[in-house]
Order: structure tokens, then sequence, then C-alpha cells
């Protein structure tokens, strides 16, 4: 794997890659693809995975319905209103006095500082959120444990005095907290999915190099189109990936630049390389 890579850097060294016989083009090919898909990733951690958690796609899809309960109170004759006014959310759990809450939505219950009876649970759809714990079990009859450690900075409730702002901040403090198997399974699908557009596009381009002429003659075989493409697949993987991980807008850009690098790689190697080792039309026909 090492040779391979060392000769990835010259379009010469590139067009000769096709005579050495090595299984490890497989395993670099499969390693650089999952190189590749470090920037996308990365962005779906910090933005806590693809759209899979269902409360949280409830509570967006309800925010205008669903009811907080509220806390009144008079300020200068003025009636104001306060949301979860005792709790604090921060990394290490829930702050606060101890005051139970409770709201839900068209399908999910949920309880603060309380736990529900037994009958509710094994009804499922149902969310608590106690000092040290936070649980979330599921119609299907599952668990699914949560983590106060993956909040960011420290949720003040006290400080939120509209609605709004508070539901803002539960659908943030959800969405973190049981954020884990959804990171996983986003990263996951982008991972196996980027494996797969790779290995297509390696055979669909290698397929496609196969109707390329140099002085009328053909210049390599199928087999040998792939070692190439191989070989071509490392600089753009190491420039994709260092773009990729300025920041979130230029991670999107990883597969674009990955796939469209390649083919220009591949290009490059077949025009440079096959110079040195095939002949001018005009040498052909005279040797004829």
């Amino acid at each position: 794997m090492k040779t391979i890579i060392a000769k990835s850097f010259r379009f010469a060294n590139l067009f000769a890659l096709r005579k050495i016989k090595s299984k490890s083009f497989i395993f670099l090919f499969f390693l650089l693809t999952l190189i590749s898909s470090l920037p996308l990733n990365i962005l779906i951690i910090r933005t806590k995975g693809w759209k899979f958690n269902p409360i949280v796609n409830e509570l967006e899809l309800e925010f205008d319905t669903f009811v907080l309960p509220v806390e009144k109170y008079l300020e200068n004759g003025e009636e104001k209103f306060l949301y979860f006014s005792k709790l604090t959310f921060k990394k290490e759990g829930i702050i606060s006095d101890g005051t139970p809450y409770f709201f839900q939505t068209s399908t999910f219950k949920f309880y603060i500082n309380q736990v529900p009876t037994n009958e509710e649970i094994e009804k499922g759809n149902v969310v608590v959120l106690t000092k040290e714990d936070a649980l979330f079990y599921r119609d299907n009859g599952k668990e699914l444990i949560g983590s106060y450690s993956r909040l960011g900075e420290p949720i003040h409730f006290d400080r939120i005095s509209t609605e709004t702002d508070a539901k803002k901040a539960l659908i943030e403090i959800i969405e973190a907290v049981f954020s884990g198997p959804y990171i996983f399974s986003s990263v996951l699908i982008w991972t196996i999915a980027n494996i797969f557009m790779q290995t297509v596009l390696m055979f669909a381009i290698s397929g496609i190099f196969l109707l390329v002429r140099i002085n009328f003659q053909k210049v390599a075989t199928y087999r040998e189109y792939l070692k190439m493409y191989v070989g071509c697949f490392v600089i753009p993987t190491i420039v994709s990936v260092l773009i990729g991980l300025i920041n979130a807008s230029t991670a999107a850009l990883t597969p674009v630049i990955l796939q469209m690098g390649t083919a220009l790689m591949m290009i490059g190697t077949i025009y440079k390389g096959s110079k040195a080792e095939i002949p001018p039309a005009k040498k052909l026909r005279d040797s004829m």
C-alpha cells in the first residue's frame, strides 16, 4: 500500500500502477473513502445528526400548538409569564428546587422532576427528565437513555420570558440529550452511502475510460483502469478533506471536489503517462 501511495504524486508513476499486482488497492480505496467521509461526519456530529429524532420533529411540527406550563406574576402592575423558571439544565444534570412539570404534544408526554406511573410508561412515548437521568420510553417498549453531558452552555429558564424562547430552549435540550443514537445512525448512513457512491463512480469512470484511445491504440484494460483510479484517488481525498474541514459550508463540497479531482487526475494520468509507452501514430505506421 505504501508503494501505491508513493506513486500517487506523479502522472507517470500513476500510469505505471496498472502493472502492479496487489490486493492493497482494494484496502486503500475503502480506507480513502472512509477518510473522505470525515468532514461531513464531523458536520453531522456538530449538528446533532439528521432529523431522525421523532420527539424533536413533533415539537417543531406542533411548535405553535403545544402548551407549556406557565407561571404568572405581576411586575409594576403588569402581568408577566415564566416557563420552567425553577429549572437550569447543565452538563451535570438539572438544577432545581424539585418543582414537577408536565406537558404533552399529540404523541408524547413529558415529565420533568417527576416519574410517571408504570401504566404510563408501558403505553410508551414518554419522556422523563429528572435531576441526573434522561429517559425516553418508546412505543415499542424500548428505553432510550439520554445524557445531559451533550448539552452546550447552561440553559437558565428563569432568564427566559417568552413562550417562544422557552420552546426553542426545550427543543435544543431534547435534541442534545437524546442525540446519541441519531448521530450514530446519521454517521453510519452517510458513510455507507459515500462508500457505495464512490464505488459506483470508480467502476463507471473506469468503464468510460475504456473508450479512450491514444494514437489509435487502447491504453489499458478495465482492471488496469481500476488500479489507476485508486492511485488517482489519493490526492483528491487529501485535498477535499482539508478543504472540508475548514468550516460547515466547505464540508458539503467534499464529495464534489473528490469526484471532479479524481476524474481530472485520471485524464492527466492517461495523457501524460501514456506518452512514454505508446508510440506516436507516425512511428506506428512506419513500423507496419
